[in-house]
């Protein structure tokens, strides 16, 4: 089948289809090149790719260890992120709250951080007003003296 019948089969786009085909055919044959798409081997190389897209675990025990310390120091994470350690490679301090959130420091929760309570913003002011319970007629009532 060509590109297009395939991608109306499928109800995809053609570009789709050929980009598909482009990212994940192999070559073969020992004369000249000879390109071929195996769906199996494509599902294959999908599946290594996306293996290796992600950030990897931080699993180094002298990190833990130093983000631990300095939490029981009453460090918050942005200080720990921030800080200019040289010797230690410190991750981010989005990358420090999700390990707390996963455990992955042992003893340490987000009971252990500086703030322990949720931050409330103040409730919105601006175009809020209580006026009593007052109409426009009877405020026209007020100011005009007339009478029903």
């Amino acid at each position: 089948m060509g590109v297009r019948a395939i991608a109306k089969a499928l109800h995809r786009s053609p570009s789709t289809i050929s980009s598909e085909i482009n990212r994940n055919k192999i070559e073969s044959g020992s004369k000249g090149r000879l390109y071929i798409y195996y769906p199996h081997k494509a599902q294959d190389l999908y599946e290594s790719r996306k293996k290796e897209c992600h950030s990897k675990t931080i699993i180094d025990t002298n990190v833990l260890n130093y983000i631990e310390e300095k939490i029981k120091l009453h460090w918050s994470p942005e200080q720990i992120a921030n800080g200019n350690e040289k010797v230690i490679c410190v991750p981010s301090t989005s990358t420090i709250y999700r390990m707390i959130h996963r455990k992955q420091i042992k003893q340490i929760t987000m009971k252990h951080l500086k703030r322990k309570d949720h931050f409330k913003r103040p409730a919105e002011k601006r175009g809020k007003f209580n006026d009593g319970g007052r109409t426009i007629k009877n405020v026209l009532k007020k100011y005009t003296n007339v009478k029903d």
